[in-house]
C-alpha cells in the first residue's frame, strides 16, 4: 500500500511496463538489422531526388585565388608589360564572366581585352605589388596560347590583373587611371 497526497492510502496495482512482443523473439543480429533498415529508409525518402544538390553561380570568388597567393615567386626585378607576359601568339579567348557595371556589351568586353593584351606600358612582375584588397572580378577569361599548346587564365579588376600563363607561374600587373580610361574607351 502506499500513501496518496491527502493521507489516505492507495492499493498497489503491480505494474508491468508494455513490451513489443516481435523484437523480443527476435534474435539481436535482426534487431540491428531491422533497425538499421529503418533508419536507411528513411534517409532514402528524404534524399531520392535532392541529392546531390547543385548550386549555379556565375560570379568569380572576390580576391585573387589562393593558389595564386601562395605561388609568388621572390622579389625580382622582373618588370614588364602585359603584352610581353601574355604572348601575343593567342589564338583565341574565352570570356568567362564580365561585369555588367563595368562593361556594357561584349563589344566592350572584346576591346577591352585586345587594348589590355597588346598593353605596352604597365608593371607586370611575379609578385603581388599592391596592398589593397580586390573584390569581385570584373573579367574572367580563359586564353589558348599557340605557340606553348596551353592556356592562361586571366582575372581582371580596374586597374589590376592577375595572369597564369601555361606553365602555371601567376603573373601581376596593374596599370594607371589613365590607362584604364582608355581600355574602356567604347
Amino acid at each position: 500500500m502506499r500513501r496518496s497526497a491527502r493521507g489516505g492510502l492507495l492499493p498497489c496495482i503491480p505494474y508491468r511496463r508494455a513490451r513489443p512482443l516481435v523484437l523480443d523473439v527476435m534474435p539481436p543480429l535482426t534487431k540491428a538489422t531491422l533497425i538499421a533498415l529503418f533508419f536507411i529508409s528513411i534517409k532514402t525518402a528524404f534524399a531520392s531526388e535532392a541529392s546531390p544538390r547543385f548550386i549555379f553561380d556565375a560570379v568569380p570568388e572576390p580576391g585573387l585565388p589562393a593558389e595564386a597567393i601562395r605561388a609568388q615567386k621572390s622579389a625580382s626585378s622582373e618588370r614588364t608589360p602585359v603584352s610581353k607576359v601574355v604572348h601575343e601568339t593567342t589564338d583565341f579567348v574565352k570570356v568567362r564572366y564580365f561585369s555588367p557595371q563595368v562593361f556594357r556589351d561584349t563589344a566592350q568586353v572584346e576591346r577591352y581585352l585586345r587594348r589590355l593584351l597588346a598593353l605596352r606600358s604597365g608593371f607586370t612582375t611575379p609578385i603581388i605589388h599592391w596592398a589593397e584588397g580586390l573584390g569581385t572580378p570584373s573579367i574572367e577569361a580563359t586564353l589558348w596560347i599557340s605557340d606553348s599548346n596551353g592556356r592562361g587564365r586571366l582575372l581582371g579588376w580596374p586597374g589590376r590583373a592577375a595572369y597564369q600563363d601555361s606553365q602555371g607561374v601567376w603573373w601581376f600587373t596593374s596599370w594607371t587611371a589613365e590607362e584604364e580610361h582608355h581600355l574602356l574607351e567604347r
